[in-house]
């Protein structure tokens, strides 16, 4: 839309219907340690509010938990029990970690992708919602 343009209900409703089918569209992000891409869907933005209610401080620990909390919450492959019984997960959110063999490079490109479903650039834009 330009900058500026008076809206119409028109415009309003097909605007809607463009976000409804956003809401469910899927986004593939290349894994490279994979050699293929993964889908990640959107969930509720309250249910990332509350993920993100549970980030302490400037824990790396605490952002790692938030990360594969996050990517396990997006990706529905990683639920897959089957893929966690392979991996030998005691946890379901383990498979992250697992299947992207601990490399942060590609955690952090997952989250990021996640991250732009929701209108955030980056990790920065996250950490600056929560402290604030």
């Amino acid at each position: 839309m330009e900058k500026g343009k008076k809206l119409t209900l028109e415009a309003l409703l097909a605007k809607k219907e463009q976000r409804e089918a956003e809401r469910f569209a899927v986004r593939r992000v290349e894994v490279p340690s994979l050699g293929g891409t993964l889908d990640l869907e959107r969930i509720p933005l309250t249910r990332i509010a509350a993920m993100m209610d549970g980030i302490g401080g400037d824990s790396m620990v605490d952002s790692l938990a938030f990360d594969a909390e996050l990517i396990y919450a997006c990706c529905p492959m990683m639920r897959n029990r089957e893929l966690q019984a392979a991996y030998e997960c005691a946890e379901p959110t383990e498979i992250v970690f697992r299947l992207l063999g601990d490399n942060m490079g590609e955690v952090t490109l997952m989250v990021s992708e996640i991250l732009k479903m929701y209108g955030l650039d980056s990790g920065a834009d996250l950490k600056t919602l929560v402290k604030n």
